[in-house]
């Protein structure tokens, strides 16, 4: 189960932005495989958790000694007055998850307990490490997997860069369900290609790795539009190279082509509204 984890400076984009998890949460849960009533009740439970400490900085942030904090960029007494918003218990949860996961020790229902610690066990790094060694020894060649395959990603921030390769490694070396390898290679190989710290072989094996997810992926599926649009980027819009022509319409119905003004300046604008 995938619950959003927020960035480092969560806090700050808290009080930034609106977030609906309560609205967000039925769609998740409904893309996934059923699971047990504990589960879900665990999972909103620390969505309630998670709505009103973000609900407790926005409060904070319209406080006027917050507000002159900010205005002073005093970034001490901004920390500070954060500090006092009591946070998420996530040691607490992770306990709940690792508890319900035991008493359905060698069943599937394990596993959504087992990914939801693997995912949002942040700071918590010996039970995310704990329900990824289970996963892996119990549970590794289940189709219930997909749902941590498509949000392995966030392991790292829970695992380290070591676990989460070698969590990687035996979804894609030991699952034998073609979206569950997809998806772990497809966020292996954009790992490798975003890190600073990447070598050469790294960055080739990441190509590797992109090739083979595209193989596996179904087609017109969302993964292969994700993965289709970096290789497109890499092959047809590098500075230099010719664009791609583009037919359309303009304002009076009048057919028209990007083409038609080549060698002339022009401004692309693309919107929609969804």
């Amino acid at each position: 189960m995938f619950v959003p984890v927020f960035p480092s400076n969560r806090e700050e984009l808290a009080m930034r932005r609106p977030v609906v998890l309560g609205a967000i949460l039925p769609i998740i849960l409904a893309a996934l495989p059923a699971q047990d009533a504990e589960y879900k009740e665990l999972v909103a439970d620390h969505t309630r958790a998670r709505e009103a400490f973000i609900a407790a900085l926005r409060e904070l942030s319209k406080s006027p000694e917050y507000k002159k904090a900010v205005a002073d960029r005093d970034r001490q007494a901004t920390t500070a007055l954060r500090s006092r918003v009591p946070t998420v218990d996530t040691a607490a949860f992770v306990a709940r998850f690792a508890a319900a996961a035991e008493r359905r020790a060698g069943t599937d229902a394990a596993i959504d307990y087992l990914s939801w610690i693997v995912l949002n066990g942040r700071g918590q790094r010996d039970a995310a490490q704990a329900a990824a060694d289970a996963i892996i020894q119990d549970h590794i060649k289940s189709e219930r997997l997909l749902p941590l395959a498509k949000s392995v990603r966030t392991a790292r921030t829970t695992l380290g860069e070591e676990g989460s390769l070698a969590l990687c490694a035996a979804l894609v070396e030991q699952s034998p369900h073609d979206q569950v390898k997809a998806w772990t290679l497809y966020w292996r190989a954009s790992n490798a290609t975003r890190s600073r710290t990447a070598s050469d072989a790294d960055k080739a094996q990441a190509e590797v790795d992109l090739a083979r997810a595209a193989e596996l992926a179904p087609p017109e599926s969302l993964l292969a539009m994700r993965i289709a649009g970096p290789i497109f980027e890499a092959e047809r819009l590098q500075i230099g190279m010719e664009a791609p022509d583009i037919a359309g319409e303009d304002i009076d119905g009048v057919p028209f082509k990007l083409s038609d003004y080549r060698g002339k300046v022009v401004v692309l604008d693309f919107w929609g509204d969804w």
